[in-house]
């Protein structure tokens, strides 16, 4: 199994086809887990969400984890040999059908090499062609082999792996899409019923949304995550539709980008503290609450009038001045029933002052970005999500924090979410 990083049509693509080898057998690469969780909510918004594993290590106490009854895995993609392999391996035929058993379904990987497509000219194994047709013919008889294999041991479906983001190599075009609707076409043969999933890994057409049951929208690090450029029509898709994968999340960062996912109207996500080169080898440590952060719903703000209380005792959220000037700015101090500190909580996701909204300035997204009033616009720098107890940006999926803890006239920021006191309020 290769271990590399691929650029695709202008994105970095990571994790193709990464395996382990233990004792000199080839672990259960490429396995991907959907735990199903409950409702979330963005902007008022809700939706059911579900974490999604890339889970690169090979059956065992992992996969017992993720089909148990407290954390069932909702969709499994098995990758023994950049596909099915030559042969059926009796070890994942045992893994699929426990695992379909117990509730979860089981897509087998196929890679579709972009098409043979520039600036990748990927060659179809074997041949050293780079034909489109080619490459439709190899993708079906990777379906035909997963069928043949495992068919009979519960096989949902297929994973499309290194997919094409555009609909066609012109804009009048639909060349590339029409060949993976042929794609999901053949694998509705084999099963009527089967989910097909489509990997861009990054930004991709909406004709894409009828050529698979769930595009993969995102996949890459934390860091690049909050300023990620997304598809325009995954907003108002069916959640189902999206999957986000993030790595190199640390455990304090974790909630914001699990908040973010589900601003973002992701209905599948994983977040991992693994890094390249491959991300997707491990569980992350935070593993169970990952879970939990996943089925909690957020909410947004309440629609009352008072004073929003500071994590640590005693300190309010303030604008010095009673200021109702756009980009004044906002800090804490010492709680005294002043009209500075007196705000309303919308229902839409905003805390209001002197009729401004409280705003990340010039609608950053870094740690750091400093936080002001400004008009009220709509934007997502101007809505926040509740999040436990902490006010998570719907922009950035970082925390309202208080950088000088009780420091008075200290101006607030944005900064990843630690739980600490400095990052927790209390509404009205």
């Amino acid at each position: 199994m290769r271990r590399t990083v691929q650029t695709g049509r202008g994105r970095d693509r990571v994790w193709r086809r990464l395996g382990a080898v233990a004792g000199g057998v080839a672990l259960a690469a490429g396995v991907f887990a959907v735990i199903p969780t409950g409702q979330a909510s963005a902007a008022g918004v809700s939706i059911k969400q579900s974490v999604a594993v890339p889970a690169y290590f090979g059956p065992g106490s992992a996969w017992t984890q993720l089909s148990s009854a407290a954390s069932r895995a909702g969709l499994a993609v098995a990758n023994p040999s950049n596909g099915a392999g030559s042969s059926k391996d009796s070890g994942y035929a045992s893994a699929i059908q426990t695992t379909h058993g117990a509730g979860t379904k089981v897509l087998g990987y196929v890679d579709t090499g972009y098409l043979g497509t520039s600036p990748n000219n990927r060659k179809v194994p074997g041949t050293g062609s780079t034909n489109l047709n080619d490459w439709i013919t190899y993708a079906e008889q990777g379906v035909d082999a997963w069928y043949s294999f495992y068919g009979g041991s519960g096989l949902d479906g297929i994973f499309f792996d290194d997919v094409l983001g555009d609909c066609g190599p012109s804009a009048s075009s639909t060349t590339w899409v029409d060949a993976y609707k042929t794609l999901q076409s053949y694998v509705k043969t084999k099963h009527a019923g089967a989910m097909v999933v489509d990997n861009p890994g990054g930004w991709v057409a909406q004709c894409y949304t009828q050529a698979a049951d769930t595009l993969i929208t995102y996949e890459g690090s934390y860091s690049d995550y909050a300023s990620a450029t997304l598809p325009d029509w995954e907003a108002a898709a069916d959640p189902k539709k999206v999957w986000h994968l993030v790595y190199g999340t640390s455990q304090s960062q974790m909630q914001a980008a699990i908040t973010l996912s589900k601003q973002r109207n992701a209905g599948y996500v994983y977040v991992t503290n693994d890094v390249l080169d491959n991300p997707w080898d491990t569980l992350p440590s935070y593993w169970s609450a990952e879970v939990t952060a996943a089925s909690a719903g957020t909410s947004t703000t309440t629609g009352k009038v008072g004073p929003v209380k500071s994590g640590i005792a005693g300190y309010c959220l303030d604008v010095p001045g009673n200021s109702g000037s756009n980009s004044a700015k906002v800090s804490v101090a010492v709680c005294n029933s002043s009209a500075e500190q007196q705000w309303t909580t919308g229902t839409d996701g905003t805390l209001k002052i002197n009729n401004k909204c409280l705003d990340v300035r010039y609608n950053a997204t870094a740690n750091g970005s400093m936080i002001d009033i400004y008009d009220c616009n709509g934007q997502s720098n101007q809505k926040w999500n509740v999040v436990g107890s902490t006010l998570v940006g719907a922009g950035s999926g970082r925390c309202l924090d208080d950088p000088q803890f009780f420091t008075d006239g200290h101006q607030l920021e944005i900064y990843d979410c630690n739980g600490g006191n400095n990052q927790k309020w209390t509404l009205p």
